[in-house]
């Protein structure tokens, strides 16, 4: 083999006859620096081949991370938010105020409603914890169906019967009920029979006549449930209501209805229904969806309406039970015994009664509207000495008429235009009374003659209340 050198500095063989190499290099160059490459080779000993499988590798191994990229979702860190917690929580705050429930106005005997909770309050600037209840509007909600407040009213309803009577009554207390004073009469005990059938005696311990009320204490007897009263604050006309009693001497017999509107008769605040009333019914309580009493079903005008019957309302109940007056201050023309003022569902059904007790009725209610006209009468003599008015003769009192014409006055007073005003308003609201308490009067037939002579007897006549 003949003898060679090695190029420094593209390592190739050359004889050792030739001194300088193809590329240029002479035998005694020295190595060119690292990292310098001449076409076609490389100074770390690499060929070009094993570049082009490394290259390869790499371009297969950033495809392959692209392809993992691609196919599962990155990872986010993450990032804190910076925001202003005062506005925030004062947002909070205000939102919470406003869904806190307002306080409600409670009647007088109703139960003060439970306080609402509360949250306590949390430093400024800081959120509420996530477990803090925030306090809601409170919803009204009845107690179930019509079937369930039946069920539960039911049995604390009595029959209350006396030799020449029958009505019905509630257990108010355990040993306690509650009729009507004209289911009682006169008699100083009576017999209740229960829902089971079961009867008992019962002590007359209170009766008031002027709201048709009557107190019984039953002997050896413990109520299987007791109503609760509820104030005719909280009743509205158009609402439902349920009767319950021992309508025609059938025990239990329930009826439903609305309130059709509250009226005052005398110092008695009654409640006009819808609900059928029968004769039995008297005593009985009128229910609202809710299963409390807010009425003692008492009276019924005439037997000629229908769908026109009337309870005491549960506040002279509830006066009564707590030894209060039973009813404001009233003018002693207006005392006496409520029947008399409408007619009532007794046991005497007879069109002879009841237009007897449709006459006594509208002379109480003629004695009341007297003593409302004087006063008007008052002021109708000033106004005619004031303002000297045409005056007009027809009626009683010069006054009713206004109530459907214009009048003329020649007084130059500059206050006559309102005062006249003033009193053709009060006529007009007169005759509307009249009207009404003479269309109760002909439901129960008292004739048209009784009638007239009655006002006459008062100085209440005037054609004008006939139409």
């Amino acid at each position: 083999m003949p003898a060679t050198w090695s190029c420094r500095r593209c390592q190739r063989r050359v004889p050792s006859h030739v001194d300088v190499c193809r590329c240029g290099s002479s035998r005694d160059a020295s190595p060119p620096p690292p990292g310098d490459k001449v076409a076609g080779s490389s100074v770390t000993g690499l060929g070009s081949a094993t570049w082009s499988v490394i290259v390869a590798a790499l371009l297969a191994a950033g495809g392959g991370f692209y392809l993992w990229q691609a196919r599962t979702p990155p990872v986010l860190l993450s990032t804190p938010h910076i925001v202003d917690q005062a506005p925030a929580a004062a947002a909070i705050a205000s939102a919470t105020a406003a869904l806190t429930p307002a306080p409600a106005l409670a009647s007088a005997s109703a139960p003060a409603p439970p306080e609402p909770s509360t949250v306590a309050a949390a430093p400024p600037g800081a959120l509420p914890p996530a477990t803090a209840a925030v306090p809601v509007l409170a919803t009204t909600t009845h107690s179930g169906s019509i079937e369930d407040v039946v069920a539960r009213a039911t049995v604390a309803v009595v029959m209350v019967e006396t030799t020449d009577s029958r009505g019905t009554g509630f257990f108010v207390a355990p040993d306690m009920l509650v009729t009507n004073d004209h289911v009682v009469g006169s008699h100083t005990s009576v017999t209740v029979k229960l829902h089971d059938g079961t009867t008992r005696p019962a002590r007359v311990e209170r009766t008031v006549p002027e709201v048709d009320l009557a107190v019984l204490r039953v002997s050896g007897a413990a109520a299987p449930q007791v109503l609760t009263l509820r104030a005719a604050n909280d009743v509205r006309p158009g609402q439902e209501v349920i009767a319950i009693g021992s309508a025609l001497g059938l025990q239990s017999t329930v009826t439903r209805g609305i309130v059709s509107a509250k009226r005052l008769a005398g110092a008695v605040l009654l409640l006009q229904t819808d609900a059928a009333i029968n004769p039995g019914n008297s005593g009985g309580p009128l229910l609202d969806r809710d299963g409390e009493v807010i009425g003692v079903t008492t009276l019924k005008m005439g037997s000629g309406a229908e769908g026109l019957g009337f309870a005491v309302a549960a506040d002279h109940v509830r006066a009564l039970l707590d030894g209060r007056p039973v009813t404001s201050a009233a003018p002693a023309a207006s005392r006496g015994s409520l029947a008399a003022s409408v007619p009532t569902m007794g046991n005497d059904t007879s069109a002879d009664a009841q237009r007897a007790r449709g006459q006594e009725a509208y002379a109480d209610n003629l004695g009341r509207l007297a003593q409302h006209a004087a006063q008007v009468d008052a002021q109708w003599t000033r106004f005619v000495a004031t303002c000297q008015p045409a005056v007009p003769r027809d009626g009683d009192r010069d006054w009713f008429s206004l109530a459907e014409r214009e009048i003329a006055f020649s007084g130059r007073d500059r206050n006559c235009p309102n005062w006249l005003s003033d009193m053709q308003r009060m006529s007009r609201e007169f005759a509307a009374v009249m009207r009404q308490a003479g269309e109760a009067a002909r439901r129960t037939g008292v004739y048209p003659g009784t009638l007239r002579d009655l006002r006459r007897q008062h100085r209440l006549d005037w054609t004008g209340f006939e139409r």
